[in-house]
């Protein structure tokens, strides 16, 4: 599939949307019981699309920040009052 400028065609990846699918797809965990599905399966996905399509380029998004609106209605949200305790802090606590 080389073009007439003598590239073969880009991948561009929607990195946000494929995590997202993968974590939810992809039973693969960590030592630790940690879920790890979106990083297997974004691995796994990018390689099969590479070695399908054989493109050129590959470009790879994420989704930006929002608008300045959206940041300040979810502020509450993104930052409550009180931080919850990383996981690793509570596993060591309870040893």
């Amino acid at each position: 599939r080389v073009r007439s400028n003598g590239m073969g065609p880009a991948l561009l990846v929607d990195s946000l949307n494929l995590f997202v699918r993968s974590f939810s797809c992809y039973p693969a965990m960590n030592v630790d019981g940690e879920q790890m599905g979106g990083v297997v399966g974004f691995v796994k996905t990018l390689s099969r699309l590479c070695n399908e399509i054989k493109p050129s380029r590959i470009y790879v998004a994420w989704e930006g920040g929002g608008s300045a609106k959206r940041r300040v209605a979810d502020y509450r949200h993104r930052h409550p009052s009180k931080p919850a305790t990383p996981r690793w802090m509570l596993k060591s606590q309870s040893a």
